[in-house]
């Protein structure tokens, strides 16, 4: 009996062993859990780039914050008509994707969660994700008081994509980018320095960071907006 015992329990010890040989993650194999959660927010960006892209070179009707899409975009976030609309345009690309973010006509009220960069975090060869909204700051306003989407960084210039901006500019134009000309009539994609960026925040990645914050015991003070 004793011995039958004693086989037993070395029996149970191997399983045991077998298990989290076959299904422990070791520190050079790949987290599967991670690989998904990058997968996805990367299908994610790509998405609302394309999207982004498809509105560019759209100009309002009158020059009065109007027309066909830009009206789009106020209804969405229920704004009155002829209301400013770069962060209109921005919520609604994520709208129109499901992915979960503010919808608001206000361009600093994108910026009270998710935030990953403040002008403050300024580091040189940063790169902003893709499909992350930056905002600018514009001191005659005293706030946040224009938004839009990084495409990608090159170097010390991002190539941006938002609405309520001059044309003029436009990569489908020439480089030159002016804060003096940046209210306009359309929807643009353009460089836009790094060093204008105030804020950044994103909403895509939320999932990835926290999840790579808790694996390296991280204290996590950003807010986020749940995105599963």
């Amino acid at each position: 009996m004793e011995r039958r015992i004693k086989n037993s329990i070395v029996y149970f010890i191997c399983c045991l062993f077998f298990s989290y040989s076959s299904f422990a993650v070791n520190p050079d194999s790949t987290d599967i859990k991670r690989e998904k959660l990058l997968k996805k927010a990367g299908r994610q960006r790509e998405a609302v780039i394309k999207h982004a892209k498809e509105y560019v070179g759209i100009c309002e009707r009158t020059g009065r914050n109007d027309g066909k899409e830009i009206e789009r975009f106020q209804r969405v976030v229920g704004i009155p008509m002829y209301s400013p609309y770069c962060a209109a345009y921005v919520c609604t690309i994520f709208y129109d994707l499901n992915i979960p973010a503010p919808l608001t006509g206000s361009a600093a009220s994108l910026f009270r969660t998710n935030v990953i960069y403040t002008t403050k975090d300024w580091r040189h060869d940063y790169v902003f994700p893709k499909g992350s909204v930056f905002g600018l700051y514009f001191s005659s306003k005293g706030r946040i008081a224009h938004c839009g989407f990084i495409e990608f960084t090159d170097g010390n210039r991002v190539m941006a994509i938002h609405a309520n901006t001059s044309l003029y500019g436009s990569v489908d134009i020439n480089n030159v980018w002016d804060e003096n000309i940046r209210e306009g009539d359309g929807i643009a994609r353009k460089w836009l320095p790094v060093d204008a960026i105030y804020i950044v925040a994103d909403f895509i990645g939320g999932p990835l960071k926290i999840y790579d914050w808790r694996k390296s015991g991280g204290y996590v003070k950003t807010k986020f907006i749940d995105n599963q």
